[in-house]
């Protein structure tokens, strides 16, 4: 209706953003994130920071723009101190809509974001036909119920039974990721502040997706089952 170039809304405490192209399209802060990540590295080369469930779709702008990419444990103060201790990190984001430049300041601020925008809309044309570079990704997010007490052995219990897992590397910033030698993954990470076991699934193919979900609810309820039964 207002035939604007685009459309954000904001957190209530204001360090979070979600934007809207021109044609009313969402914009999940992944893509958004690789977005600004991407005009960055073009304006210098230097290290993007994101957590370890950040989409593939990072990947794929350091790959084709250079830099070097950091992943940090899910949280704004793990990001926070790899921007710090990082020599040269000129960007950092995550999936919940933080949007950081260092050289501005250490935490999610929608406001530059908006002028950033602004700044790009400007120069190289609409949001949604810069979006449209990016390959598809498609994710799921699962929180199975788990009390605090199991937790950590839930954990170790994971890491027992995937260590072998053939075509596929274990990576262990935050919990476990699964990556397999396509590029898609899966990661399995406690909740630091509920009492579930978060699951966060991701995969270039919407079928894949469903039998890496399959996958992911059969080794997880196999390992809380083992894991209840070892402490009981």
């Amino acid at each position: 209706e207002e035939k604007a170039d685009f459309g954000m809304a904001i957190d209530g405490d204001g360090d979070r953003a979600v934007f809207v192209d021109e044609r009313g399209g969402v914009i999940t802060p992944d893509y958004m994130g690789a977005l600004f990540a991407k005009y960055e590295l073009l304006e210098k080369k230097g290290v993007i920071v994101c957590p370890i469930n950040t989409s593939s779709v990072v990947n794929y702008v350091i790959e084709k723009y250079g830099g070097d990419l950091v992943y940090t444990r899910v949280g704004p103060p793990a990001m926070a101190e790899a921007l710090v201790k990082t020599e040269n990190a000129i960007f950092a984001f995550e999936e919940t809509g933080k949007y950081i430049w260092p050289d501005n300041i250490y935490y999610g601020d929608p406001a530059y974001a908006a002028a950033k925008t602004l700044q790009l809309i400007e120069d190289y044309g609409p949001l949604s036909e810069l979006i449209e570079e990016f390959p598809k990704f498609y994710q799921e997010k699962i929180a199975i119920p788990c009390p605090d007490y199991l937790k950590k052995p839930l954990l170790e219990k994971l890491r027992e039974e995937l260590k072998d897992l053939k075509n596929a590397e274990l990576v262990l910033v935050d919990g476990i990721k699964i990556v397999f030698k396509n590029g898609d993954w899966i990661l399995l990470r406690p909740s630091g502040t509920e009492p579930v076991f978060r699951c966060f699934i991701e995969s270039g193919s919407p079928d894949r997706l469903k039998e890496l979900k399959e996958f992911t609810l059969k080794i997880v309820k196999k390992a809380m089952n083992l894991t209840k039964q070892s402490i009981s």
